[in-house]
């Protein structure tokens, strides 16, 4: 199977070209948004999406290249793949609210309904190949973020510094709450 990222600059051309035929269609409004304006939005979220994405895939793929992990890359590809999470997130819901707007006058466009399913179909494969990097990143470095772990939890244990117990406790419930979500 052909990875998502692989087809990222086709992924925007077309919606490119579909954004332009979307306001020939839908015209121009004063009053309301017009379908053109949903589809926008949904264009920059899905551009935004996947130029993030692609920089996280190359960072969890140079990272399982890498012998170890420490704490901060760990956070950092964790905040990054929030960040992934989040922006599929507002793709689904812009997309929806634009299928809302296609129920009202283009539910009888077949263009329009073809658009609505390669939009669904792209964000299903998105989900679904992020999904797979992320077990994949995760089943390599397993070992290694339960030994963060437990550094913590030693740490911890020393009292070294009294104002830094709460700090390793936060960062140990994260890694925690990481790896079962994952």
């Amino acid at each position: 199977m052909k990875h998502i990222l692989a087809n990222t600059k086709k992924e925007i051309q077309y919606s490119k070209e579909k954004m332009t035929y979307i306001k020939n269609v839908s015209g121009f409004s004063f009053f309301q948004n017009s379908l053109s304006d949903f589809y926008e939005e949904y264009f920059y979220l899905k551009e935004n999406l996947l130029l993030y994405y692609s920089s996280v895939f190359s960072d969890i793929s140079r990272d399982i290249n890498d012998s170890k992990i420490n704490a901060q890359e760990l956070l950092d590809i964790q905040k990054s793949m929030q960040y992934v999470n989040t922006g599929m997130k507002q793709c689904f819901e812009a997309l929806q609210e634009f299928e809302e707007k296609c129920k009202e006058k283009y539910k009888e466009n077949q263009d329009i309904q073809n658009i609505l399913f390669h939009e669904k179909t792209f964000l299903r494969e998105i989900f679904i190949n992020f999904s797979l990097d992320i077990q994949k990143w995760f089943s390599h470095h397993k070992s290694e973020i339960e030994d963060e772990i437990q550094k913590m939890s030693e740490l911890q244990d020393k009292n070294i510094i009294p104002e830094g117990i709460s700090i390793l406790e936060l960062q140990k419930t994260r890694f925690q709450m990481l790896i079962e979500k994952i």
